[in-house]
């Protein structure tokens, strides 16, 4: 597991998706945890951490002016697995133990890859660890959770 992976719904059916406009200058690969700007356009949240995403890329951006698609490199559609309340995403998380089952926690760029933070608390965008398992093939421990709702891009807050 490379970057986020939509792992599940907990309803038992398909993610919700949405597509957005990308922003200009995205590189994003499939897996980054996304924002809205101002403008209304998809792009990749901070590397420092995701507080308030909408979801998570379900496909590469096309990139400033990248060969990836045509072009133009502005505004094409990129479709967003949304960060709700029946989503859960997989993403890297070295060290987790059990009794992280409940946390609220980071989930960061570190280099090009996203990861989850289990010793960094979350903020009002927090991320909740679910389950914890271990990659067959690479012995790398992953987390399965979701963001908070109500802290999402797309929800309600009081």
């Amino acid at each position: 597991m490379r970057q986020m992976t939509q792992q599940m719904t907990t309803d038992g059916g398909p993610p919700q998706t949405m597509t957005y406009p990308e922003a200009a200058a995205q590189t994003f690969e499939m897996g980054a945890p996304v924002v809205l700007n101002a403008s209304g356009q998809v792009q990749e949240a901070v590397a420092a951490g995701a507080a308030s995403v909408v979801g998570v890329a379900a496909m590469p951006a096309n990139g400033a002016g990248a060969s990836r698609y045509l072009p133009p490199s502005t505004g094409q559609p990129v479709t967003v697995w949304v960060a709700n309340g029946e989503t859960l995403f997989g993403v890297l998380c070295a060290g987790a133990v059990a009794a992280d089952i409940g946390k609220k926690i980071t989930i960061k760029k570190t280099g090009a890859l996203w990861a989850a933070d289990h010793t960094t608390v979350g903020t009002a965008g927090s991320f909740i660890i679910q389950a914890i398992g271990t990659e067959i093939n690479t012995g790398n421990t992953y987390i399965i959770g979701k963001w908070l709702e109500s802290a999402t891009q797309l929800a309600y807050t009081a």
